[in-house]
Formats: structure tokens, sequence, C-alpha cells
């Protein structure tokens, strides 16, 4: 029973690792995945997308709408995104670390093992009924407060 218990302890763990092996590998088929890394897009629709392992790394996305979109796994590291909109998004496992935020909508998104390390501009972002949980890595000096966000250290 012991064995059952700590493998149920680590699954999240496991399913992690797989998803970073699995989406590596789609990423590298043909590149695929990479089209929009360095881009700058504004206005882009990219409702409902299914587009887990999707790698927008520095793009410059300016009032883009994500909203329901399966983004998980997904790379924006050191984006820019301004007045973007994820609402109701799947972003399980996200990267969002260095980048630079401008009014972004994160409402009722799921957020669970995203990563925020070092973004800018949180304070401007709305997070109303988010859902995170101890994964969501935030930056250091991150005031949950202030933005609604109760309990999800």
């Amino acid at each position: 029973m012991n064995a059952l218990l700590s493998l149920t302890e680590h699954m999240s763990e496991l399913e992690h690792a797989y998803s970073l092996v699995f989406c590596e590998t789609a990423v590298n088929r043909r590149n695929r995945g990479r089209f929009l890394a360095g881009s700058t897009k504004t206005g882009a629709d990219f409702r409902l997308a299914a587009a887990s392992c999707a790698d927008f790394t520095e793009a410059r996305l300016e009032h883009s709408t994500f909203d329901e979109a399966d983004l998980a796994y997904s790379a924006f590291f050191g984006a820019h995104l301004t007045r973007c909109t994820f609402r109701f998004a799947e972003l399980y496992w996200a990267g969002f670390s260095h980048s630079v935020m401008s009014g972004v909508d994160f409402t009722e998104a799921s957020l669970c093992g995203a990563d925020f390390t070092g973004v800018e501009g949180l304070k401007s972002c709305r997070f109303k009924a988010a859902k995170t949980d101890s994964s969501t890595v935030w930056p250091v000096d991150f005031d949950f407060e202030a933005l609604g966000l109760r309990g999800h250290r």
C-alpha cells in the first residue's frame, strides 16, 4: 500500500516529466511550435486554439486573445504581452519567466505549475478566480492580496 501511495503522491511530477519529453519531441519534429517565437502580433485571435507546447519565446503580442485556448506547457519566456487575454485558458506548466506584461487578463485561467519568475508588470494583470496551486512559481516579492489571490502561496 505504501508503494501505491508513494506513486500517487509523485504522479504529478511524473506527468510533468513525461509532458516535457513529449513537448520537446513534438517541437523538434520539423521544428513545430517555433513559428511564433520572436514574432510580433497585434490583435491575433488564438481563441479555443489547441496549442499545447507552443513557443512564443521573446514574441511581442499586443491585444491578442487566447481565451479558452489549451496552452499547457507553452513557452512565453521573455515575451512582451500587452493587453492580451487568457480568460479560461489552460496554462498548466506554461513558462512566462522574465516576460514583460501590461494589462494581461488571466481571469479563470488554469495556472497550476506556471512559472512567473522575474516577470515585470504582474501588478497590472488581472487574476480574478484564476486557478493556482503550490506548484505555481511567483516572483519573490509577489503581492497575492493585491491581486485577489489569497491563500495561493
